[in-house]
């Protein structure tokens, strides 16, 4: 009698470690299952965000915009051509951001479908823009940024030191690629000197709304 109460306690022990084995088998396939279905998804995820970069006319890399070999003694403007590149359809603003060391003022325009006035050639082709249309945007800072930027008491930054930030109004892209130009111009009788100043174009994603 104590043998077969033995056996059936050594039954029992074995059938209750069969169903944990099974339960922990099935919680485990059910977390590689989730873990696998979460990677699919980001990985989705990641393979539909969307991009957006800068261009030159040619699709040359543009690392930066070059004020050092401007002559203001000669002509009152300068105009560089650049592109943005992403999928059609998609909704973006383009941003400046320069100091104001030289007196130059900064204005971007569309590219124009038909020949104008005013025109650029750039790696041997020919983009025309009108000087009456800029693109539309507005400057964001307001009149008291040197006091929010820095303390009221610091005195040793020069306010033409501190950067200007326009932003554009919301544009969305029409096929893969939108040509603009940005004018660089200044006033007769401007003259060289050793003073610089840093800009920076940059291209943001934006939703519809924005």
């Amino acid at each position: 009698m104590s043998r077969q109460i033995q056996w059936n306690r050594q039954l029992k022990n074995r059938l209750f470690y069969a169903l944990a084995m099974v339960a922990l088998l099935s919680f485990i396939s059910g977390s590689l299952a989730w873990y696998a279905h979460t990677q699919r998804v980001q990985t989705a995820t990641l393979i539909n965000m969307p991009k957006i970069y800068i261009e030159g006319p040619d699709g040359s890399v543009i690392d930066l915009i070059e004020l050092g070999d401007i002559d203001v003694t000669n002509g009152t403007g300068r105009e560089y051509v650049f592109r943005i590149v992403t999928a059609q359809g998609n909704n973006y603003r383009l941003q400046l951001a320069h100091t104001t060391n030289i007196p130059f003022t900064y204005t971007i325009y569309p590219v124009s479908e038909s020949q104008t006035e005013y025109f650029v050639i750039d790696t041997g082709e020919t983009y025309y823009y009108d000087m009456a249309n800029p693109l539309g945007g507005e400057y964001l800072e307001k009149s008291d940024t040197h006091d929010i930027t820095y303390a009221p008491s610091t005195n040793t930054v020069q306010s033409d030191a501190e950067p200007k930030y326009w932003q554009s109004v919301p544009i969305m892209q029409n096929g893969n690629y939108t040509y603009y130009v940005l004018r660089i111009s200044w006033n007769e009788g401007l003259k060289n000197n050793k003073e610089t100043d840093m800009v920076y174009l940059t291209v943001k994603l934006v939703k519809k709304q924005q």
